[in-house]
């Protein structure tokens, strides 16, 4: 019987053809026939781009890609890495992982994760994702970065708001998950000092790495570009922060102070004779009117002297609290003149006298001779007596007032003087020698 040998060897022909036709890289087969539809695509949502790799003969199809993308990056991004470098990939919901370039592609690239094996790459679907240039950053140890820099974030975070002015990043992409960004703020020099310290820390770890480090459109602790920047430029960073940061510490202490004085003012302002002239008011009042007072408060605030530190890093006026204080004051002061003439005392307060208590009060003032004595008198009619819980006494007293002008004041205006005498019980009915336990004095126009 003759043998026909003529279709096996087409069929042969046939399938050897056939196999030409195709590139085979990784085991994919990414050229296609006439005709042939394209199965070539990743397994996340993106621009679709033509391969560079498809033939442009009028036989092929060209090949797209559903491209990863990082939707934090500038569309032109491009790192421009090589097939079989190591990248950092940064995905569609912010995910990033380190990958092995196979292929670059018009667009973008079709990577691996980095330990793929060759196994792996041919038999497991998935394996091979194709990343837009824009979502693939040039290769860094990521696990041995954080390790180097982790420890430095708490002082880092300070400076993400300065870091996407500079960079017209929003703070949206740095952020991450915080849905409110904290306010950060310099305090005084002493932290001042203590951010130099670290950050300086924080620049020798990342300078032990050598390498420029990508921006990765991440939020701020894991975009080693940013953490980079902030320890490179700390002199800048820490200049923006303490610009940002008003007095520091003394920012709500001082604004704390204007608004008390502010009070102050407003029930001078308000009285009419008839309604509290001091309310609270009274040691705001006595600082307005006498520079003694004045400088004796801003002898105690030891945040002021501070500030006149922080301010030599910070460019403000070293006596900025001094003269906000200062200017609040003199519009007190300019109320008290209008206000104060016609504040009287109560005549009730003098309505009683006792020539030892009265005598007690003048000697405790030691009568300098430059004080003028208008009124002095008591407003008790006997002794208050204050009891135990058994009802034993324990003391009695009463309370006498002084209405005077000393001329060697400071201020313009006279003072009422409030004094509270008195005895202690002895036992047996009888009390101690008077004594002085209290005294406090308040100012009230003259006499005219």
């Amino acid at each position: 019987m003759k043998k026909h040998f003529l279709l096996p060897a087409l069929c042969l022909l046939f399938s050897v053809s056939e196999s030409l036709a195709q590139i085979n890289i990784g085991g994919i087969s990414i050229g296609k026939k006439k005709n042939n539809s394209n199965t070539n695509a990743s397994n996340d949502n993106a621009n679709k781009t033509p391969s560079s790799n498809a033939s442009q003969n009028s036989n092929t199809v060209p090949v797209v890609f559903n491209f990863i993308v990082n939707p934090n990056a500038p569309a032109d991004y491009n790192a421009n890495l090589n097939v079989g470098d190591l990248a950092i990939a940064v995905d569609s919901h912010l995910g990033y992982k380190e990958v092995r370039i196979l292929e670059k592609v018009t667009g973008g690239y079709k990577v691996v994760i980095k330990d793929a094996s060759d196994w792996e790459i041919r038999n497991k679907n998935g394996m091979i994702q194709a990343y837009a240039n824009n979502s693939v950053y040039p290769y860094y140890d990521v696990n041995a970065f954080k390790m180097a820099t982790n420890l430095y974030m708490e002082y880092v975070k300070h400076y993400v708001e300065c870091f996407s002015k500079k960079h017209n990043i929003s703070m949206n992409v740095l952020k991450g998950y915080l849905a409110e960004w904290p306010k950060y703020f310099l305090a005084d020099q002493k932290e001042i000092n203590v951010h130099v310290a670290q950050l300086e820390e924080l620049n020798k770890a990342v300078a032990a790495f050598n390498f420029n480090f990508p921006n990765t459109y991440l939020m701020f602790e894991n975009n080693p570009f940013l953490i980079q920047d902030i320890a490179t430029n700390r002199a800048d960073y820490i200049k923006c922060l303490v610009s940002a940061s008003g007095a520091g510490m003394l920012e709500k202490t001082l604004n704390f102070l204007l608004s008390e004085i502010n009070n102050a003012k407003a029930t001078v302002d308000a009285f009419d004779g008839s309604n509290k002239f001091y309310d609270g008011s009274l040691d705001w009042v006595w600082r307005a009117v006498s520079a003694k007072e004045r400088k004796a408060f801003f002898d105690m605030r030891k945040d002021f002297k501070d500030f006149e530190t922080f301010a030599t890093t910070s460019g403000q006026d070293p006596k900025m609290p001094y003269n906000k204080i200062n200017t609040a004051l003199d519009a007190l002061n300019s109320s008290v003149a209008t206000k104060l003439p016609g504040l009287k005392m109560d005549d009730w307060l003098f309505k009683y006298h006792d020539a030892a208590a009265e005598a007690k009060m003048k000697a405790f003032l030691k009568t300098p001779a430059t004080l003028k004595v208008y009124k002095i008198g008591i407003s008790d009619a006997t002794w208050l007596i204050e009891t135990n819980n058994l009802g034993i006494p324990k003391y009695k007293y009463k309370r006498g007032q002084m209405f005077v002008r000393n001329s060697a004041d400071d201020h313009p205006y006279c003072k009422g003087l409030f004094f509270v005498i008195q005895q202690d019980y002895a036992g047996g009915g009888t009390y101690g020698e008077s004594r002085i336990v209290t005294y406090h004095e308040e100012l009230y126009g003259c006499p005219r």
